[in-house]
């Protein structure tokens, strides 16, 4: 009947668009046809004919032939993917797999047949919109029917679910990395749903119950399939679309801090331009890039606990990577553990534990070899960090590397390592490998530790000379590349520069000590000025190519940074290191905030954040510092000076304060003290750099820094109170007053002498702070720190009081109660205190005889007296030191008070100075004749 002949003819069309369409001119011919357009749409809509029709619509091959034309006919449109009939065939070819994917009973045929058209349909669309990942949400239908596919074993379907998933994100992952026009946010909402939803846990189910149903049909297919899928959640492929520009890829090359305007102009001749290039075709800057880092590095979290949680998937993993094993899933099962491995320590622990080691070293010499390497080094990293907290972490760094046999595992990867001249990228992949399992060696508390004591020798496989001076080639890294040369294998964003490595290897062997056999062989071959160079590469001075700076990661460049350190101990190469020209210039200028900017943005996993910021600036006080340690004042030391105070590296410091925490402020702050109080030029270089804005000095004088920070903070404000009255106003307006007061008090007696060292200095030059000082309520406690229980204290508080009485007697009445403690100190044991003690009660009656009554009453006088006569030690010979001598002087201030003269005059006061008189010491007689004069004229007065 007529019904037959309809359906034989929608079966004829639908036939024939099938045949036809896979090809761009049958495609057009297709779209050309209403007819046939019509066939395939109708076909694609379920029947109103109750529950059997819809079930016989659902295996039918007309329906099959229909998915297939849908699928064509979308990827070939010649009006375009935004053409009328284009988005009804799409809408029409995702509602039928919608309708598909709820079935009772799953067709899973037509169900895998549709998949497939689905991502022939998108591969197109998507390649014409690049910031849309798929068709209308469908990655969250290829998750739920990869998941009912999964439940019921159907694992053709299963596995073609799970490739559209894996295209989808590859697509919106390549999409965020990749600088373009605004409309990412469908990649982005794709990207957010393994934060937001089970998936990466529901594809580690698929893989571990694919796996279990062996060799049924299609479980291989959808264990590859969803090893491939959760891939695609952490890894972004490299292509020509999605691709670094290593000239502004890492924080260093991008900030260009280190460049002279020569090197910049050879750099960018050499590699490009900084962020060079079309913005479509290149990766996004440092800025752009730093919008997806938080999202990629957070799915790669979030996947890493997926596969901690599900005790199965490893062993899937495991055979991926067994030999024999198909290369495109132990490639994908490889990308999959490197960023998870990366993200979680307790996964590599658990995948070593589980044998991963010896898979991912036998992956080494394959075609996947530096991807492994990486691994490898990723997953020796992790266990480095859980080490010490279980037995489980002891056994997983045994599995890395035997306790009983260490030189195992280099025999296999140090051939990989000398093997510079044909693969460099495999050779700087084994050299990080090297690093990372050779730090398992180390005692877990001083796996870090350049100090450490108790350290294993290095292998001799590393100390060979062939493998240093491959070491030596590859920092010297000269590949003509618009990239960053790993970007092939852990994919885009590289995360390691090609010389980072290397470096690595280099800053472990140092840490062996400076006397020992790995540091002395670095030394031979002269690594340590390589390590220089890549520092200087690119500069007009430096010979070394700019690629080699432009490919150093942040860990690589905090590990050449320590590397430094340690060589420039006495017992290795010492401070010509940093002297060589450029090299300390270098070093300031990493803490320029254009380069901390950069760092900070980078992600923390991989060296920076705010944590990579902080152990930056903290080892290039170290570095800096060094030679003041190591040098003496020497011409040396005096050159490196020179070279700091041209290239403000006081005004670098105090910069970097802000970025750090208070643990980390010894190392920066004993610099600046140091600097400061060596020199006054350094000096006023911290005045001129904001050195003493209040919130700089809030950061220094907070009272819970540790005591030395606290210290060295007191001692450089101290230094510019001390050095000139012009420094007064400053430091008044740095609001010092809270700090003080609450310093006067704490527990440290380091701390309580530099403040009180610090108030007398603020009172050397004027009486400007006096009025403060009372107003402020410093005057209290400074007087009781003369009865301090440390003997500096004690000292440094006598200093402060006097000064705060010698330039007007403004502060005499608060003073009145310091007589008593100062009277006291007259019989210290120190001398210095002694004198201090006589001089500032001699300062409390130089300008008015106010306190003479208080002195009276409180024996002063008699104990100056007693001072005076008393046998003066030797040592105390300088007039500064001299009890004696600054006694005498004091009683000459109190003969200038009648009330003072009667007390001293009925205590047998000229007696003495008469014995006085016959002294060899030419102060001692000055004194006394200046008393005798005063005396003199007080009489002839009265």
């Amino acid at each position: 009947g007529p019904g037959g002949i309809q359906q034989s003819s929608a079966m004829k069309l639908l036939s024939q668009a099938e045949a036809r369409s896979g090809g761009k001119e049958g495609a057009a011919a297709c779209w050309a046809d209403a007819e046939t357009f019509n066939a395939v749409l109708t076909a694609l809509k379920a029947p109103q004919g109750g529950a059997d029709a819809a079930a016989a619509w659902m295996t039918g091959t007309n329906l099959r032939a229909a998915l297939v034309a849908a699928g064509n006919l979308i990827a070939h449109c010649p009006g375009g993917r935004n053409d009328t009939g284009c988005v009804k065939m799409q809408k029409a070819l995702t509602g039928c797999l919608s309708t598909l994917a709820k079935a009772t009973s799953l067709p899973r045929d037509n169900c895998r047949v549709a998949l497939e058209a689905l991502r022939v349909a998108e591969a197109a669309v998507c390649r014409e919109a690049p910031g849309k990942p798929c068709l209308e949400d469908c990655h969250l239908m290829y998750a739920s029917l990869a998941e009912s596919c999964t439940a019921a074993k159907e694992w053709q379907c299963t596995a073609a679910a799970c490739e559209a998933l894996a295209d989808a994100f590859h697509r919106a992952q390549a999409r965020l990395v990749a600088a373009g026009p605004d409309g990412d946010r469908p990649c982005e909402d794709l990207l957010n749903t393994v934060l937001d939803t089970p998936l990466s846990k529901q594809l580690c189910v698929t893989l571990d119950a694919a796996r279990a149903a062996g060799s049924a049909t299609g479980a291989p297919a959808a264990v590859s399939s969803a090893i491939h899928a959760l891939a695609s959640l952490v890894h972004c492929n490299r292509d020509a679309h999605c691709a670094g520009s290593l000239a502004s890829h890492f924080p260093l090359a991008a900030s260009q801090v280190t460049l002279t305007p020569a090197g910049a102009a050879a750099a960018a001749a050499a590699t490009g331009p900084a962020g060079g290039g079309d913005p479509k075709a290149s990766s996004a800057s440092l800025a752009e890039v730093e919008l997806e880092l938080s999202l990629q590095e957070s799915n790669r979290a979030v996947v890493a606990e997926a596969m901690s949680n599900t005790a199965a998937t490893s062993g899937a993993l495991r055979t991926a990577l067994q030999k024999g094993a198909n290369k495109r899933d132990a490639l994908h099962t490889l990308q999959l553990l490197l960023h998870t491995c990366r993200s979680s320590p307790a996964l590599c622990e658990a995948l070593a534990n589980q044998g991963m080691p010896k898979l991912l070293l036998e992956h080494c010499a394959t075609s996947n070899g530096v991807i492994a390497l990486l691994t490898l080094t990723a997953m020796a990293r992790g266990v480095g960090i859980r080490r010490g907290g279980s037995a489980s972490a002891s056994s997983a760094a045994a599995a890395i590397i035997s306790p009983t046999n260490p030189s195992a595992v280099f025999k296999e990867l140090g051939p990989l390592l000398q093997n510079v001249s044909t693969d460099m990228s495999l050779s700087s992949s084994a050299a990080g490998a090297c690093a990372a399992v050779l730090l398992l060696l180390f005692p877990a508390t001083a796996a870090s530790s350049a100090a450490a004591t108790q350290l294993p020798a290095a292998p001799n496989e590393l100390l060979v000379e062939a493998r240093l001076l491959s070491l030596k080639k590859l920092l010297a890294w000269n590949l003509p590349s618009t990239s960053p040369a790993l970007e092939v294998a852990e994919g885009v964003p590289a995360r390691m520069g090609a010389v980072d490595g290397a470096i690595s290897l280099i800053s472990v062997l140092t840490a062996f000590g400076a006397n020992s056999d790995a540091s002395m062989a670095v030394c031979r071959a002269g690594l340590g000025q390589s390590l220089c160079d890549v520092l200087l590469a690119g500069r007009r001075e430096s010979a070394s190519p700019p690629q080699a700076m432009q490919e150093l990661g942040p860990r690589g460049l905090l590990s050449l940074l320590e590397s430094l350190h340690r060589l420039c101990a006495p017992e290795a190469m010492g401070g010509k290191l940093l002297s060589a020209p450029g090299v300390v210039a270098c070093l300031v200028s990493l803490l320029q905030e254009e380069h901390l900017s950069a760092l900070r943005r980078w992600p923390q996993l991989s060296g920076g954040g705010r944590p990579g910021v902080r152990s930056l600036i903290v080892t290039v006080a170290q570095l800096l510092h060094a030679p003041f340690r190591t040098l003496g004042n020497d011409s040396q030391l005096q050159s490196i000076q020179e070279v700091m105070l041209r290239e403000s590296a006081v005004k670098a410091l105090v910069g970097c304060l802000e970025h750090l925490d208070a643990d980390d402020l010894p190392e920066p702050v004993g610099l600046l003290s140091r600097l400061a109080l060596g020199s006054n030029a350094f000096a006023a270089q911290f005045l001129q750099s904001g050195g003493l804005q209040s919130g700089v000095m809030g950061r220094l004088l907070r009272e819970t820094n540790p005591a030395g920070v606290l210290v060295d903070g007191l001692l450089t404000v101290s230094q510019l109170a001390r050095i000139s009255r012009d420094n007064y106003e400053p430091i008044a307006r740095a609001g010092l007053y809270h700090a003080v007061r609450r310093l006067l008090v704490h527990p440290d007696p380091g701390v309580r002498a530099r403040v009180c060292n610090l108030v007398g200095n603020m009172c050397r030059h004027s009486g400007y702070f006096y009025s403060a000082l009372e107003r402020h309520g410093l005057l209290a406690p400074l007087i009781d720190r003369c009865g301090d229980s440390d003997r500096s204290t004690r000292k440094f508080a006598c200093f402060a009081i006097g000064n705060a009485g010698f330039h007007n007697a403004g502060l005499y009445e608060p003073l009145r109660a310091s007589i008593p403690p100062l009277v006291a100190l007259l019989r210290d044991e120190e001398d210095k205190t002694r004198a201090n003690a006589a001089g500032a009660l001699g300062n409390l009656v130089r300008n008015s005889g106010l306190l003479c009554r208080e002195l009276i009453k409180a024996d002063a006088l008699q104990a100056l007296l007693d001072t005076v006569l008393h046998p003066e030690a030797a040592g105390s010979a300088s007039d500064g030191g001299s009890p004696l001598k600054i006694a005498l002087f004091s009683l000459g201030n109190m003969c200038a008070h009648r009330e003072c003269r009667e007390a001293l005059q009925a205590v047998g006061f000229t007696e003495a100075i008469d014995r006085l008189a016959s002294s060899n010491d030419t102060t001692v007689q000055k004194y006394v004749t200046r008393i005798k004069t005063k005396l003199a004229q007080a009489q002839k007065s009265a």
